[in-house]
């Protein structure tokens, strides 16, 4: 929960500005790349709880989220200045699709293997990590584009207008902070944001597969409240 937290709001922050500064995509239209993710996010739990109200199973369902999250998130890493915007966007809405199966599930998870006095220790812990999580998901993507960026800006030569903490003049201007600059720097500066933007963006891939590998260890238990159909039909296939 804590790593996938890490995973969904590091994507949040990555996605806005990389549209921005590579893309030069104003604020507003940046921002408007989030919507695909969050759709689907939301599809993605209404799909999940009624699956696990149907069948009274969910450890299949953050394992598939999480293949997809996984998968949505590498394929960011190469993307360029020359990829369509729409593509990003059905890259976002996968790995929100993925976001929305496996969310859900470690709330259910927790609540169902509590005793019942306990459902509130364990539901207010989770929301804890989350949080927790998508704060060390933003400060770990922030630090890692800021230092690949300074690594890459200024191993570049001519780039001195920037500054010395070349990254940092980069995240605040957008794609300003590069217009003054003659076209050749622009372009080495071009490619070393995207190289550093590669650099988060595999960050925010390894937090979604480390979260897919602990979630292989989830271990289900039965619902302790179910339907009656979903009741017999889960006590049919113990009994196969």
């Amino acid at each position: 929960n804590t790593i996938l937290s890490a995973n969904n709001f590091g994507l949040i922050i990555l996605i806005p500005l990389y549209l921005q500064i590579q893309f030069q995509l104003p604020a507003s239209q940046a921002g408007l790349l989030l919507i695909p993710f969050m759709i689907t996010g939301t599809a993605g739990a209404a799909v999940c709880g009624m699956i696990i109200t149907r069948t009274g199973r969910y450890r299949v369902l953050p394992i598939a989220g999480l293949v997809f999250t996984t998968l949505g998130t590498t394929l960011m890493m190469f993307v360029t200045p020359g990829t369509p915007v729409m593509w990003i966007a059905a890259l976002m809405a996968f790995a929100g699709m993925g976001g929305g199966l496996a969310g859900p599930v470690t709330m259910v998870a927790v609540q169902n293997s509590v005793e019942v006095r306990d459902l509130g220790t364990g539901t207010s812990s989770i929301s804890f990590f989350r949080s927790m999580g998508g704060a060390f998901g933003v400060a770990l993507v922030s630090a890692v584009l800021i230092a690949q960026m300074n690594g890459y800006l200024l191993a570049q030569p001519g780039l001195g207008a920037l500054g010395p903490e070349p990254g940092l003049t980069v995240i605040r201007g957008g794609a300003a902070a590069l217009a003054p600059l003659p076209p050749l720097q622009r372009a080495l500066a071009g490619d070393a944001v995207g190289a550093a933007f590669t650099w988060a963006f595999g960050v925010a891939a390894g937090l979604s597969f480390l979260t897919l590998i602990a979630t292989l260890f989830l271990r289900e238990l039965p619902l302790k409240t179910m339907s009656g159909r979903a009741a017999a039909a889960a006590s049919r296939r113990d009994e196969a």
